[in-house]
């Protein structure tokens, strides 16, 4: 028996209360020895004749917290503190006793290795039903300890074999209540204190433990009285329900204590005031299931008060965590909508900007042509009499050279206006396209370095690099004074870049924008549009060296 205790590791060192070096269990077996015969001596004090079977058997409790805070190797400990116990019992043999110590231990590991498997408890029942699988367990494992106790008694003739089942439910009982009440008075105020009470707590942690010693003082006083002492002991239960509800377990189990030790104590001279009229066996199992009933309330209460605390913090956290996103939430879409915003403004910024040009295109070609048109027809109205028909022919054919450049121009800025048809069209055949428009109207070479292939940008991208490289057309034509353009498309699997590089006379781009000169609206009305794609334009120039305007976004923008 001793060795199968000793070899089989019931349970992992970190799964204690307290871990201990294998040379401290070398203390600690004889304390617990010394704290179990203690306690069983004053127990068996209080025990039914012939005084092995006691109506609450602290012991049991004992055993448990310390299985549960050494681990089960601490079993030595307490076969000798209960064998010590028994002997002190008239007539028990030495045999005798080391069998119910044996017993004994064997109650407190059993229970010790259910509760660690099943319950995973520390100091505190968290759950209602924690409470409840404890419950089962104690009276479970008390079968053990009645069953070896009883049995060995009865086999030495201690104890009648007619009287085995009387006994033997006393026994079981007076063990599982034990359990039940000085185990978890033992594992809570194991705890350490956070020190943290709030001075209001503290006032109603003194005026409990206040109204609980009055409670136990008044029924102690009125042990004659019968109806007396039952109307207290009973008015004892709201103060448990109290402390479930409004202090925490370690008030609890010192009250349900309380409660065990006076009823016991109302048993001291064979009579029991709190179920009188009936006899003593009667009154003592009934004793019994009244404290565990108490105690078992009063757990589970406080573990359900734990619950609705803990629900309402998570609670109070979500909704916290909730206002945080709500606020995150808020200000992205603030941060969104401001964007919006911005890009609005840019937008009309834009538009103004594409009208201004549209003005200025036809302020300088358009409206010049017409109005160079007008004076050239008015003159011929004046002078067709007195010139001659050669000089009649000549203003005509000027006249119909100023409407065609006019014709012209106004297609050109109409143009700029409309999407440049760039459906089902790849974007380096569309630049071939009208960089050959370009040099027959403009007379400058034009040479598009890109590849057509596979169409693979969108259409937005399309039109945005098209204009874009109009408008370097338009610059060039306007400002530059180049003979050669260069275009480089290259599209690639991450980014396009597009590139429109001449050699005209170009000019400083970091500088202010010249008050006689070209604006520069031109290069703005560019980069918005490389925004708009997620992009970015790139302007390299210095005078008398040309112009390099590039052109870089994603392959595929958002």
């Amino acid at each position: 028996m001793a060795s199968s205790f000793s070899s089989v590791p019931f349970v992992a060192s970190d799964s204690r209360l307290w871990p201990l070096a294998p040379p401290a269990y070398w203390l600690a077996i004889p304390l617990v020895t010394a704290a179990y015969a203690a306690v069983a001596a004053v127990s068996l004090a209080f025990a039914i004749p012939p005084g092995y079977a006691s109506a609450i058997w602290p012991p049991a409790g004992i055993a448990l917290f310390a299985c549960l805070a050494l681990g089960p190797r601490i079993w030595p400990g307490i076969v000798l503190g209960a064998a010590i116990a028994n002997l002190g019992v008239i007539g028990t043999p030495m045999l005798a006793a080391l069998l119910i110590g044996t017993g004994n231990a064997a109650e407190a590991v059993v229970a010790g290795l259910l509760i660690r498997r099943f319950i995973r408890i520390r100091h505190r029942f968290d759950a209602p039903a924690a409470v409840w699988k404890f419950a089962v367990i104690a009276f479970g494992a008390a079968l053990v300890a009645a069953t070896c106790g009883v049995a060995t008694l009865a086999v030495a003739g201690q104890v009648p074999w007619n009287e085995f089942a009387v006994h033997w439910i006393t026994w079981w009982l007076g063990d599982a209540t034990g359990i039940v009440i000085v185990a978890p008075l033992l594992l809570c105020w194991s705890e350490p204190g956070n020190g943290r009470t709030a001075g209001e707590r503290r006032i109603e942690y003194q005026l409990f433990a206040a109204l609980l010693l009055l409670c136990g003082v008044l029924v102690l006083a009125s042990r004659y009285a019968n109806e007396a002492v039952q109307t207290l002991a009973y008015l004892m239960i709201p103060m448990v329900t109290w402390a479930a509800a409004r202090l925490d377990q370690r008030a609890v189990t010192a009250a349900s204590f309380a409660i065990s030790a006076v009823a016991v104590l109302d048993m001291l001279d064979g009579a029991a005031a709190m179920f009188s009229p009936l006899a003593l066996n009667e009154s003592l199992l009934l004793l019994q299931l009244f404290v565990s009933a108490v105690a078992l309330t009063g757990l589970t209460l406080s573990a359900l008060a734990g619950e609705v605390v803990r629900s309402h913090a998570r609670l109070e956290q979500s909704n916290a965590a909730l206002e945080q996103r709500v606020k995150e939430r808020s200000e992205q879409l603030e941060r969104t909508l401001a964007h919006q915003l911005l890009l609005a403004k840019r937008m009309v910024r834009i538009r103004d900007e594409e009208r201004k040009r549209l003005a200025a295109d036809l302020h300088d070609g358009v409206a010049q042509d017409v109005t160079a048109l007008g004076v050239s027809l008015d003159l011929i109205r004046i002078e067709q009499r007195a010139k001659s028909a050669n000089w009649l022919d000549a203003r005509l054919d000027e006249g119909l050279a100023i409407a065609r450049r006019a014709g012209a121009a106004l297609r050109e800025a109409i143009g700029g206006l409309r999407l440049p048809g760039l459906e089902g069209v790849a974007l380096s055949t569309a630049l071939h396209r009208h960089a050959a428009e370009y040099e027959a109207r403009t007379g400058i070479l034009v040479n598009v370095d890109s590849v057509p292939g596979r169409d693979t940008l969108t259409l937005q991208v399309k039109d945005a690099l098209l204009r874009i490289c109009l408008e370097a057309f338009a610059n060039v034509a306007k400002h530059a004074d180049a003979t050669t353009v260069r275009v480089t498309l290259q599209t690639g699997a991450r980014i396009t870049q597009l590139s429109v590089q001449d050699d005209g006379c170009g000019f400083d781009p970091e500088g202010p924008e010249p008050l006689n000169g070209p604006p520069r609206s031109g290069l703005q009305i560019m980069r918005e549009r490389a925004t708009a794609l997620g992009g970015e334009l790139r302007v390299r120039s210095v005078p008398g060296a040309g112009t390099c305007v590039e052109c870089v976004v994603a392959a595929r923008p958002k």
